[in-house]
């Protein structure tokens, strides 16, 4: 067996694939890329026999089988929980001055800047999918709704709406390729903050970014502004849902495509009310 093995994405060679190491570049647990990857091998014979040999003669505790920086977060954890109970006053007021902290106008803009062109990984989408379904099942999740923002199984995503959900639909069944939320761009205010916008969809066969709105509110005529004025060579067009056009498309693929979503509890009347609330 050589002494190396190759990534079967990038082709470099390695000892060992870490999934915190370079697995992590490619978005990849070792679960992932050995089903990806069929017979792949994530370390080399070499590597297992050093490991083996380090190991024999030791008294494995279950402190070993728990890396030292994991251990510590688990110590420090019970530590936290700790203090909480038996100082709840001072964990309030802790918490407090961080929500504080992190609501400052600095430490928002360094957030916003640090965001930048990230994305999750499948991993941490799958952790944030299962966070939410068990805080709406315990009812402590609060959701918009108007837009009854979720995960969409027939669509595979994460959804802020069901226009969002029904226009991935639509271009589903008209064969347009589409990327969701696939970058963000750094908006710099008059005020002098910083925030990130990342527009709702990206064609990339017309090379447009296309941004779904259900209302428009006066901060999101602000931030609709500055983009084409910070970004002129982007170009990007904005899909009313009360415009003629789309509520044609509604109409022609309501019942048609499966899956397909409507407001059969919001009255018109209660739907402006919500808008005009949001304002």
């Amino acid at each position: 067996m050589s002494d190396m093995i190759e990534c079967k994405i990038c082709h470099r060679q390695f000892q060992f694939l870490s999934a915190n190491g370079h697995l992590r570049k490619h978005n990849l647990s070792a679960e992932m890329y050995l089903k990806q990857f069929p017979g792949a091998e994530i370390c080399t014979q070499a590597y297992k026999n050093m490991h083996r040999n380090q190991m024999l003669g030791r008294d494995i505790t279950w402190s070993d089988k728990i890396s030292q920086s994991r251990l510590k977060n688990v110590l420090l954890r019970d530590q936290l929980k700790n203090y909480r109970l038996t100082h709840p006053k001072e964990s309030q007021e802790a918490h407090q001055r961080t929500k504080e902290a992190n609501q400052r106008p600095e430490n928002r803009q360094k957030a916003s800047v640090y965001r930048l062109g990230k994305k999750f990984s499948d991993v941490h989408k799958a952790n944030i999918r299962a966070t939410r379904q068990r805080l709406i099942s315990e009812g402590k999740w609060k959701t918009n709704a108007f837009g009854l923002g979720g995960h969409r199984q027939d669509i595979g995503l994460f959804v802020r709406s069901m226009f969002e959900a029904n226009y991935v639909r639509f271009l589903t069944v008209i064969g347009v390729p589409f990327e969701y939320e696939p970058k963000a761009f750094l908006l710099s205010y008059p005020d002098g903050k910083l925030h990130n916008y990342r527009p709702d969809f990206y064609l990339p066969t017309l090379n447009i970014y296309r941004e779904l709105k259900g209302w428009m509110s006066s901060e999101s005529e602000l931030k609709l502004r500055l983009f084409q004025e910070q970004y002129p060579h982007e170009h990007l067009d904005v899909v009313m849902q009360e415009s003629e056009g789309w509520k044609k498309i509604d109409k022609a693929f309501k019942h048609e495509v499966p899956h397909w979503e409507s407001y059969p509890n919001y009255s018109k009347l209660k739907r402006l009310k919500l808008m005009e609330s949001s304002l």
